[in-house]
């Protein structure tokens, strides 16, 4: 068949890796025989004293335990292999994480994986956590902690992580095993003490290589994607996560979350306090329930589908006026308002305010309505009418520039913030934030974004998306192979053991060790081996100090007091 896997090996030996002779030492007859052949008794000994750190538990993390529980890793008693992940085992990670199975759903992904691989042999020192590793775990992952560990071991997926895991290993002086998967796509990078540049050293980012303007976003989308981005970034994000968020923090601590509003930039200040003073609203009149929901949901579709596009029609309108050139050119296209009547709403309307009135639901702490019939019934009785609409004032202008920002006035910022510090917070509810979960089809999430999406791509005239492609798109899935997986896990394991025999530290170390690019879509060119880069060296004009690595660092030792 057409994904029928292809009856092949894929071969690589590594020579530096043999020993001499086919001495197993004590190891001889039991499960460590055949690798202490090959390897030496000299490895087996070395390798079972490990102190290691893995840092994630996923597709590429239950790989290298598979390894390390295999080969004999960590199995010394005063040995330790630690391994971190705070995500929990959810059901589409069943297809690529083989330590997991259905029962294990919602339970954490490091202790399963951990009790799996420990059942797989007895001997291994394993311990899992479920902590963050960053700065705001440093209390725990301290000094003696990272002193305490041999190598740093990633199986992470985003770079801010990675650059912290690297910044530790630059100051404990710690090998480092990177590697990554992106489909058919996968890599892998060693780092060593005073050998190699480091990770932090190159220029490897999260952002996206076709990332989109933020105008064209806003304004101007012609595309599907961008109306699925703009659902994911501005509706779910801003009303569903950063709303309650913000709300939440000044109901609980006002003075703490005045001192976080003053870092963040004036839009986001202007948007943190006007979401809360909405929130309050909300409040003014009864206690929140449906009825409560449904309106705030009315209050979006207006505000998102209807009022913002008649704005930005009137705006563009009368700069064309005014210049006259024509505006709506090329990939700008002149949008339509969406629909309402309160006596028979549209279809389209009826699922939004559905799907979104079940999302402030949850945020309220209400009980959902879940019946079509009945949810159609309360719309209808609370009989909502439109706004009156009329054209903005001020001089007519729209963002058209890719690093345009909203603009706000500071004096309105500084008047918001006076309001709400006056304001008494006795008697305001509760509320809870949501956190995006693509794989759960019982909370709205999807649900809320297909028909934001669809909604503003009747706006501009674009092809409505499928509930399927907006669960992948805005869950940024990416189809994973076990294949690339195992196969740049298997790569990273030969060089884990080149740091266990010490090859480091010999003579023309950077020889003995392989980065690896590989693409299993490009046929003979898929594999793509290379030394690692050295330690980049960086000037200096100070003659005891000419020249210096990112691994070097001066310490100064204190004074220690009475």
């Amino acid at each position: 068949g057409k994904f029928l896997p292809m009856e092949q090996w894929l071969h690589h030996d590594d020579a530096c890796l043999v020993c001499e002779g086919k001495d197993m030492g004590r190891y001889a007859g039991t499960r460590y025989g055949y690798q202490a052949a090959v390897l030496g008794p000299d490895f087996m000994e070395a390798i079972a004293k490990q102190h290691i750190f893995l840092v994630g538990c996923g597709a590429l993390g239950c790989e290298y335990l598979k390894g390390l529980a295999l080969m004999g890793a960590c199995i010394s008693p005063d040995s330790k292999l630690v391994v971190t992940d705070m995500d929990r085992i959810e059901v589409s990670n069943l297809s690529r994480q083989f330590l997991f199975r259905q029962a294990d759903v919602g339970s954490p992904k490091s202790v399963t994986a951990a009790g799996v691989v420990k059942r797989w042999n007895p001997s291994l020192q394993i311990e899992a956590l479920e902590k963050g590793v960053g700065t705001t775990s440093e209390d725990f992952f301290n000094d003696a902690f990272w002193s305490s560990k041999d190598l740093c071991w990633n199986a992470l997926d985003n770079v801010v992580a990675r650059k912290y895991t690297d910044r530790c290993c630059l100051w404990y002086g710690l090998p480092l095993l990177e590697s990554g998967t992106l489909g058919t796509k996968c890599n892998s990078d060693v780092f060593m003490p005073n050998l190699t540049k480091s990770y932090n050293d190159g220029v490897e980012s999260d952002a996206n290589e076709t990332q989109i303007a933020m105008c064209t976003l806003r304004s101007f989308p012609y595309l599907p994607l961008h109306c699925i981005e703009f659902a994911k970034q501005s509706y779910f994000s801003d009303y569903m996560e950063f709303a309650p968020q913000q709300y939440e923090s000044f109901r609980n601590d006002p003075a703490g979350f005045f001192e976080q509003l003053s870092a963040m930039s004036e839009a986001e200040q202007f948007k943190a306090l006007t979401m809360i003073k909405s929130f309050i609203e909300y409040q003014k009149m009864a206690k929140v329930d449906f009825n409560t929901c449904i309106k705030i949901a009315f209050d979006h579709y207006c505000k998102d589908f209807i009022t913002s596009i008649l704005d930005l029609v009137h705006t563009c309108d009368q700069i064309q006026k005014s210049t006259g050139k024509d505006f709506w050119t090329g990939t700008k296209r002149r949008p339509v308002k969406a629909n309402w009547d309160p006596k028979t709403p549209p279809a389209e309307a009826l699922e939004y305010l559905y799907a979104t009135a079940n999302c402030y639901a949850f945020i309220f702490k209400v009980p959902y309505l879940r019946k079509r019939k009945e949810f159609e019934k309360c719309v209808i009785a609370l009989n909502l009418k439109m706004p009156e609409w009329s054209p903005p004032s001020g001089e007519a202008k729209v963002d058209t520039e890719e690093d345009a920002g909203e603009k706000v006035d500071a004096a309105a910022i500084e008047a918001m913030q006076a309001e709400l510090y006056a304001f008494d917070r006795k008697g305001l509810q509760p509320c809870q934030a949501h956190d995006f979960e693509k794989d759960d089809d019982t909370n709205f999430h999807i649900d809320f974004l297909t028909v934001g999406t669809n909604l503003r791509a009747a706006n501009y005239d674009i092809k409505p998306s499928e509930r399927a492609h907006v669960k992948v798109t805005a869950g940024r899935i990416i189809p994973a192979l076990a294949t690339t997986t195992a196969m740049i896990c298997g790569l990273v394991d030969m060089e884990f053991m080149k740091l266990v025999k010490g090859l480091h530290k010999t003579e023309d170390a950077l020889d003995k060790f392989y980065n690896a690019n590989i693409n299993l879509a490009t046929g003979l060119q898929a594999m793509n081996m290379f030394r690692p880069e050295p330690a980049l060296k960086k000037q200096t004009k100070l003659t005891v100090l000419p020249e210096y690595t990112s691994w070097e660092k001066v310490v100064v030792e204190g004074q220690k007091p009475p």
